[in-house]
């Protein structure tokens, strides 16, 4: 598990500039605003250079191609296993969080679990 990316997953969500359009149901709204943890992670270039936000059409993008929350290139990214990435970002991802504060409080739990397992 890749702790920092998942953590960054978390700030992106904590800083959030429109946190009432928090959404785990779709990655970004037509007006450009993330909307999921996923999307608020890939809106965010400054913590990342893998994925980008295509809000327009509600998707991530690699490079030009879409990609899915469960897709390789996701879980590769941020080392986690298809189960976590269904706890993580599907839509009743995040224990079903309603904000973006109660994802990134979700994210930094599962990290700090999966972190205690190992030691």
């Amino acid at each position: 598990m890749r702790k920092d990316r998942l953590l960054n997953v978390a700030r992106a969500l904590r800083e959030s500039k429109n946190p009432e359009d928090f959404d785990m149901g779709m990655y970004g709204h037509a007006c450009g605003t993330p909307a999921c943890a996923l999307g608020h992670y890939a809106a965010r270039e400054d913590l990342q250079h893998t994925f980008t936000l295509d809000a327009v059409n509600d998707s991530i993008l690699v490079g030009e191609d879409w990609v899915g929350f469960d897709s390789r290139d996701v879980r590769d990214h941020f080392g986690i296993t298809p189960s976590e990435a269904l706890e993580l970002f599907e839509a009743e991802g995040c224990a079903g969080a309603k904000t973006a504060i109660e994802a990134a409080e979700f994210i930094e739990r599962v990290v700090a679990e999966r972190e205690a397992e190992s030691c």
